[in-house]
């Protein structure tokens, strides 16, 4: 019995550490992880924990070496394949958006619900490019959004920080009953949150910002002593407290 227990001792500290790649840098940096390519002359390619690959060239490189990993009887995995989740690459993007807007009125505090379509382009984890529309109602009636945008993620994980920053245009389409005359303006949106990345390509994405809508506004605010109307003219921002949730494809 001592015999079996004492010739599996080796089996069980062998499982017990895990090798893994080891880069050393002439800098004094060490990149631990899995080789992924190595051509020799040229540059290698290792995978770190969390998903991310980093290349290095051979006159970088001090020496490569395989050691036992610091994290015991665990399966590390460095491959995005390998990852429960899935990182969008460069491509076109669809996020489709519902906010709820918190600010003030001409009558008060006041909240509304506005919806977006965006539509663009996927450079990279920290850079999206793309135009959108939709639907964002205030005091003085709803307008038609347009804009151009950049958003992107701060880090490649499961859960991401996010940020978005979008400048347009807001086209009044429906006037209240006491608007004589309605003009958009420019518009602008900035917010922050985090994005969070599932097994398929769907994406969901929660941000706090600000937004501003910039118009003029003709309005009729009393009838005056002799039954004429007291007309106001002049600019208007409605400026709101943004939450948005996406959902994207």
């Amino acid at each position: 019995m001592l015999v079996c227990c004492l010739g599996l001792l080796p089996g069980l500290r062998a499982q017990s550490h895990l090798l893994e790649d080891v880069v050393y840098l002439h800098n004094g940096s060490i990149i631990r992880g899995q080789l992924l390519e190595n051509v020799p002359g040229s540059h290698v390619r290792i995978g770190i924990l969390g998903g991310s690959e980093l290349v290095y060239q051979y006159e970088e490189i001090e020496r490569i070496t395989q050691e036992p990993s610091p994290y015991r009887n665990i399966k590390l995995k460095l491959y995005k394949d390998d990852m429960p989740v899935t990182y969008r690459q460069k491509g076109i993007y669809n996020l489709f958006s519902l906010g709820m807007g918190f600010g003030e009125n001409e009558w008060g505090g006041t909240a509304n619900v506005s919806f977006q379509y965006r539509l663009g382009w996927h450079f990279g984890q920290y850079l999206n490019a793309g135009l959108g529309s939709g639907l964002d109602p205030y005091g003085a009636g709803l307008f038609m959004p347009v804009w151009a945008e950049i958003h992107g993620d701060l880090m490649q994980k499961v859960v991401s920080p996010h940020y978005v920053l979008q400048l347009g245009y807001g086209i009044p389409v429906e006037q209240s009953w006491n608007i004589l005359v309605l003009e958009g303006g420019p518009l602008l949106h900035a917010g922050v949150g985090f994005k969070v990345n599932t097994r398929r390509r769907t994406e969901w994405t929660f941000t706090w910002g600000f937004k501003a809508q910039h118009t003029y506004q003709e309005r009729r605010e009393w009838w005056g002593p002799n039954g004429e109307p007291v007309i106001s003219r002049g600019v208007r921002r409605y400026q709101r407290i943004v939450f948005q949730a996406s959902i994207g494809f």
